[in-house]
């Protein structure tokens, strides 16, 4: 097929061909770190088939590997042991940074890697089933959104989660996640500061959410104290991303990234003045 026979049944058979491009790439081969589109021109990958392909394309040795076993077993998924599994599991095991003995869990994208790590959960009843999960399953998760934390306060303290508070401005949760059932409580906040919950100010999925620094304006206002509503909007989500040490609150040798108000960032009526991205101003609109 050429280009334009690609484009165009590319067009005619799937969606989402313009959402990340107005002229498409088809690309017929690859090879190490290069790429060749349908009419021969050649491209030096920095994409890496979103970082799946960190050999290089078509390597020799990850060819005959998956040679090897798609002639003796191929996709059983991961809900039963394979040989594969379990030496990759025992290979990452040993070259883990973090505390050990580890525990491995294979999943098979991306969205289930996040899925499991951050748990969005509104309803008394959900914010309960992902702590159940977290405790059986031996992880911790960080839980999303959770509207009737208010609840179960003292389980997520006792469980040492993070919690992401979506738009404390909301009086109640809108579309599709009101089949949730949440009933959002402005003393949610306060509540998760006395108890010691570590937790982050977002603007959540609500449609009705303001700006990020005015869902911390609104956080002061129901009751936590202004360092701590400013800690949630920029250092603590560092630490929660584990970019602390890089992000979050100006320090030497950490990025030049910031915002002069004209008043105090809390206030209302405060606007940003200057916006400095690694240490460089750029413009602002007002």
């Amino acid at each position: 097929m050429d280009t334009q026979e690609i484009i165009e049944k590319y067009r005619r058979y799937t969606y989402g061909l313009g959402t990340y491009y107005k002229q498409p790439l088809p690309l017929v081969k690859g090879e190490g770190k290069w790429l060749t589109d349908s009419d021969g021109k050649r491209y030096l990958d920095f994409f890496g088939g979103i970082v799946t392909v960190s050999l290089g394309h078509c390597h020799p040795k990850v060819v005959a590997a998956i040679e090897k076993q798609a002639r003796t077993l191929q996709h059983v998924s991961t809900l039963f042991p394979t040989i594969p599994i379990v030496e990759l599991a025992e290979t990452l095991e040993k070259i883990f940074p973090g505390e050990r003995p580890a525990k491995m869990f294979f999943t098979n994208s991306g969205t289930e890697a996040i899925e499991t790590a951050v748990t969005t959960a509104r309803s008394e009843q959900d914010l309960r089933t992902a702590l159940r999960l977290g405790a059986e399953f031996g992880y911790t998760p960080v839980i999303d959104e959770a509207q009737e934390a208010h609840y179960v306060v003292d389980e997520l303290a006792k469980a040492k989660v993070w919690v992401m508070v979506g738009a404390p401005s909301a009086e109640r949760v809108t579309g599709n996640a009101q089949m949730d059932g949440a009933d959002p409580r402005f003393s949610t906040l306060p509540m998760l500061q006395e108890r010691g919950v570590p937790f982050v100010i977002t603007t959540g999925t609500n449609t009705q959410a303001l700006d990020l620094i005015r869902e911390a304006t609104f956080a002061v206002r129901f009751g936590i104290s202004p360092q701590r509503a400013l800690d949630a909007i920029t250092v603590d989500p560092a630490k929660l991303l584990g970019v602390g040490d890089r992000i979050g609150q100006l320090a030497a040798g950490k990025d030049a990234d910031f915002v002069v108000w004209s008043a105090d960032p809390l206030d209302p009526a405060s606007q940003p003045a200057t916006v400095v991205l690694d240490g460089n101003p750029v413009p602002t609109s007002r």
